[in-house]
């Protein structure tokens, strides 16, 4: 059997005169020493019960602080009694080292953020970065969270904390369903045991977000197209990524932004979508003919280069870096279409999703197969409508896309 005990190590001074305060863990009469990062004079001690008298400043806070330590330094130990008949009392060291942190949410959240900043999936950095701040801000900043804390009244807690701020579900959904994927991570690394119930008896399914399809007609696309906006302002800029993304079968403003003249290939965009990383092959119409010559007009542009004013692998070098510019070029992009949806007297948020929206709904509207247009938005999700929508060649999709200029 192994015994681990909080003591203070007077044998040792620190440089603020105190001794440290320890966890010893002894196992076959050899005593190993963890320091908890926690320090006391003699007087403000307690050896009986291993903890700071009252005397200590702290006493309260340290005395909380040092059980939490005690308890997980003493599951470590019941862990190795449970799983392996001969260890050490160096075993239970490295045991405890390997745990340190380990069982709090912050840290671990820390932990997958700075993983996916280092291998450059900023989205997933963006995400996970957002659910820790929301995280936080509902606990006053307090980071003393473990993984064991987190139970299904917990998280109702959380939930009625964000509706009583308005939050829609959608969002709500979002915070939540980033800490589940902590849990699948945490449970990888064997931190939260496998079998842990937290996400069958708090059911995520209540969240059944209804898909927003914000579509808008045909007259009002054509007002919106035929805006006359001041020549190389951010207002035509956005008009023109507006646009396009209408007459490129729904691109988004990432790939957009990410768009180099070497994707145009014999009268055709071609590219790996960002979101699922499938390829388009994409006629260009004459709209987007129109678009990419305003912006490759007096100039030979290189196949490197990007079609447009938005990213710049001299000013954005990083991966973080040029995700806050598309970002920020999303958002004005919003900010100027909305200026000239309200000067034209419509009565709706125009976004570029929009244009998205409104391309796969005209199409439907002018009968064209639900078929077609799936594989045109690139929904892989439907992985059964997808393995059908494979064989449909590029001519069709194009004859498909010519409807929006007919």
């Amino acid at each position: 059997m192994a015994s681990v005990k909080i003591i203070l190590r007077t044998s040792k001074t620190l440089q603020n005169g105190q001794h440290p305060i320890v966890i010893r863990v002894i196992k076959d009469r050899k005593s190993k020493f963890m320091f908890t990062g926690k320090s006391s004079l003699k007087e403000h001690w307690d050896a009986v019960s291993g903890l700071p008298n009252k005397k200590h400043p702290l006493h309260k806070e340290l005395v909380i602080y040092l059980k939490k330590k005690l308890l997980v330094a003493e599951a470590e130990v019941l862990e190795l009694e449970k799983n392996d008949q001969h260890f050490t009392a160096d075993n239970i060291k490295q045991a405890l080292r390997r745990g340190k942190g380990r069982n709090n949410v912050f840290d671990f959240f820390d932990n997958i953020i700075d993983g996916y900043k280092k291998s450059g999936e900023i989205g997933n950095m963006t995400s996970f970065k957002s659910c820790k701040n929301a995280l936080l801000k509902f606990l006053d900043g307090n980071r003393n969270l473990d993984f064991r804390d987190i139970t299904p009244s917990f998280l109702t807690r959380y939930e009625q904390y964000h509706r009583g701020r308005g939050m829609m579900d959608s969002t709500i959904h979002f915070y939540i369903k980033n800490i589940k994927n902590l849990f699948v991570y945490a449970m990888k690394e064997k931190i939260v045991k496998a079998d842990n119930d937290t996400f069958l008896l708090y059911d995520l399914s209540k969240f059944r977000i209804e898909p927003n399809h914000r579509a808008i007609g045909k007259d009002n696309i054509e007002a919106i197209f035929n805006y006359k906006a001041e020549e190389l302002t951010n207002q035509s800029h956005a008009l023109n990524f507006f646009k396009f993304s209408y007459y490129t079968w729904g691109m988004n403003m990432v790939d957009i932004a990410k768009l180099k003249w070497k994707n145009i290939e014999n009268g055709r965009i071609v590219y790996i979508r960002s979101k699922n990383k499938r390829r388009h092959n994409i006629s260009i119409l004459p709209p987007v003919q129109a678009i990419l010559d305003y912006y490759n007009e007096g100039r030979v542009p290189y196949p490197e280069d990007y079609i447009f004013p938005i990213l710049d692998d001299k000013i954005y070098k990083t991966p973080l870096q040029q995700k806050y510019r598309q970002q920020y070029a999303t958002k004005y992009t919003n900010k100027e279409i909305k200026k000239i949806a309200k000067e034209l007297g419509m009565n709706f948020n125009l976004t570029t999703y929009m244009a998205r929206h409104t391309f796969a709904t005209n199409l439907q509207l002018m009968k064209i197969e639900t078929g077609k247009i799936q594989q045109m938005l690139g929904h892989s999700s439907e992985t059964t409508t997808q393995g059908y929508l494979d064989g449909i060649k590029n001519d069709d999709l194009d004859q498909a896309a010519m409807v929006l200029i007919a």
